[in-house]
């Protein structure tokens, strides 16, 4: 078996922490990101008091994002406006 040199270690060291910076700054910058808990929803003079129109916001492919999380304020901002606010997160979900 030959003799590994010094030369090959080290660059292929440098290369293994090269690639794991990489990997751990990727995965640092895609983590989900948080909503703005303080964002005031409140809507003084709602567009519709009754009936308004109905609101569908896909959440069927494994969206990170949902009513109850990344898009709740946009979620409570729709509902106090006087919006019909639906999810879908399957093929078979109800529209109305």
């Amino acid at each position: 078996m030959p003799r590994l040199n010094r030369k090959k270690l080290l660059v292929g060291t440098a290369n293994t922490v090269i690639v794991a910076a990489v990997v751990f700054f990727f995965l640092l910058a895609n983590r989900d990101q948080s909503y703005d808990r303080a964002f005031d929803s409140r809507v003084s003079d709602p567009a519709y008091r009754t009936d308004g129109p109905i609101v569908l916001l896909d959440e069927g492919h494994l969206n990170s994002h949902s009513t109850t999380a990344g898009y709740k304020p946009l979620a409570d901002l729709l509902r106090n406006d006087g919006y019909k606010l639906r999810s879908c997160s399957s093929l078979s979900a109800r529209l109305i």
